[in-house]
């Protein structure tokens, strides 16, 4: 059947259009002129502009570490959103080699010390005709590593490295710890922490029993490290353990060093990472702290956590900044990726990069909405093993009905009854969700023991030291069992209830 049309157009219109590359044009968002070099969440910005952007977040997310008392709804414009200067005490940067870490450095020497030294004479103008003097944030800013070559094999050490990237800004101090350190009575007495002698944990795996006892452990930190490591079920606990031994440490170290704020270079895919594998891990409860948290008055805080790995990437190519490696070649043929590809931290994170890289909105609404959760109840103790807080009540009840071993799998001499509360053990009873699964998940990894005596960190035993301090210091709540036994000192001094 003839007809009038032109056949090209008409083949034309039936192709499916292609997907524009910008939203509107090619044109800088920021500046209008300026021709785009950077596509972030579909919005174009220039290398000029891109720095200001990036900046702006860091300086909003610390604005509300520093001043919190100051935030309050504002019609002023964005440009003029910083810090307060109200901080004191001293500041530790968290750096582990990564990229977030990088920049972090480089954002903290440009914005608290060269742009000081550049405003100095001005500020100092200002300052010396109203009679004051100008205020300084920090008064010493240190950067602490944390080593962790002890907890794989065939790694080889990358102090040096860091050495070499942390020399780049003068008026840093560098502070490095090894990973085994977590198990050194005599670091933690270097430090001025004194913690009490390295316990010990008599683990029960077929009955679900912990049993502690404070005899001090034989062998060098190394292999108590070791053998924590290889006392782990899953390589999700493996992986999780050594995270929860990082982040102690840098805590700990700020707390040695008198610092008020410790920052760590978290980026928002490292931190939505974190919070869907922290879920996944029954870590729900703290979910907030993930975010931000005040730890024994230290204030821990992610600076980066407005910022992307597509704009980390982009700071650390423009600004030529160098980056350790994670893992050298030795370590990636001995065979230990091919295990940790199956960790629930590793499964997160190879999903949130995939959904960063299709849809890049979508990582951010993760963060905001986690941001809005609440746990559901208080909590009046903190966890020994990763000094959080626990669920105020309800917590033996939910862990008597969890089962994570099959009972099919078990045999007759391994089905008894649920242990009484007398039966468990205080340590047991103290742990939160996310460790007591980490040390009782069935095991997937060739340990060659299903009993056997577990060395724990340092902190674990100063917690167990002065239970009371646990309880009733760090979270103000004065719990049933340290009434108990304040009132088991003080009964001879009470009056009966009859007179």
């Amino acid at each position: 059947m003839a007809t009038c049309a032109n056949v090209e157009d008409t083949a034309r219109d039936e192709l499916m259009p292609r997907r524009k590359k910008h939203d509107r044009d090619s044109s800088c968002l920021r500046c209008k002129t300026a021709k785009g070099q950077i596509i972030i969440r579909h919005c174009v910005y220039c290398k000029q502009c891109f720095y200001p952007t990036v900046d702006l977040k860091f300086r909003r997310a610390l604005a509300q570490l520093l001043n919190p008392s100051a935030q309050r709804k504002s019609k002023a414009p964005k440009q003029q959103a910083g810090p307060s200067n109200d901080a004191q005490g001293n500041l530790l940067l968290g750096f582990s080699g990564g990229m977030g870490s990088a920049i972090l450095l480089d954002m903290v020497s440009r914005r608290y010390i060269e742009d000081a030294d550049e405003n100095a004479a001005s500020e100092a103008q200002k300052s010396r005709a109203e009679g004051k003097r100008r205020p300084s944030v920090w008064q010493k800013i240190r950067v602490a590593y944390i080593e962790q070559c002890s907890a794989y094999e065939n790694s080889s050490e990358r102090t040096e490295e860091v050495r070499r990237i942390v020399d780049r800004y003068p008026e840093f101090e560098l502070i490095i710890a090894r990973l085994e350190d977590a198990f050194d009575i005599e670091w933690w007495r270097k430090q001025g922490l004194t913690p009490d002698p390295a316990t010990s944990v008599t683990l029960s795996l077929p009955s679900f029993g912990i049993v502690s006892d404070s005899t001090t452990l034989p062998g060098t930190p190394i292999e108590r490290l070791k053998t924590y490591l290889a006392a782990q079920p899953t390589t999700t606990a493996v992986q999780y353990s050594i995270s929860l031994l990082t982040r102690l440490l840098l805590q700990h170290l700020a707390l040695a060093t008198s610092s008020t704020h410790l920052l760590l270079g978290a980026s928002l895919t490292s931190l939505s990472i974190s919070l869907i594998s922290g879920i996944s891990q029954g870590g729900g409860f703290n979910v907030k702290e993930e975010r931000e948290e005040v730890w024994q008055g230290v204030k821990v805080c992610r600076p980066l956590r407005e910022v992307g790995v597509k704009e980390c990437a982009a700071w650390l190519w423009w600004r030529g900044l160098e980056v350790v490696p994670r893992m050298n070649e030795a370590y990636v043929s001995s065979g230990n990726v091919r295990g940790e590809q199956s960790t629930i931290q590793r499964l997160t994170r190879d999903f949130i990069i995939g959904l960063e890289k299709d849809f890049p909105s979508t990582v951010s609404a993760i963060a905001k909405t986690c941001e809005k959760l609440e746990p559901k109840g208080g909590s009046n103790s903190i966890c020994p093993m990763c000094q959080r807080q626990v669920p105020q009540s309800g917590v033996q009840d939910w862990k008597a009905r969890i089962s994570i071993r099959p009972f099919a799998t078990m045999t007759t001499h391994e089905q008894t009854p649920p242990a009484s509360e007398d039966e468990i053990s205080e340590f047991e009873r103290r742990l939160c969700y996310p460790c007591h699964t980490t040390w009782t998940s069935r095991s997937i990894r060739n340990r060659g023991m299903d009993t056997g005596t577990v060395p724990l960190p340092s902190w674990v035993g100063l917690a167990f030291g002065n239970v009371e301090q646990m309880d009733y210091g760090s979270t103000g709540i004065l719990t049933p069992e340290s009434r108990a036994r304040t009132r088991d000192r003080i009964k001879d001094f009470l009056l009966d209830e009859d007179t």
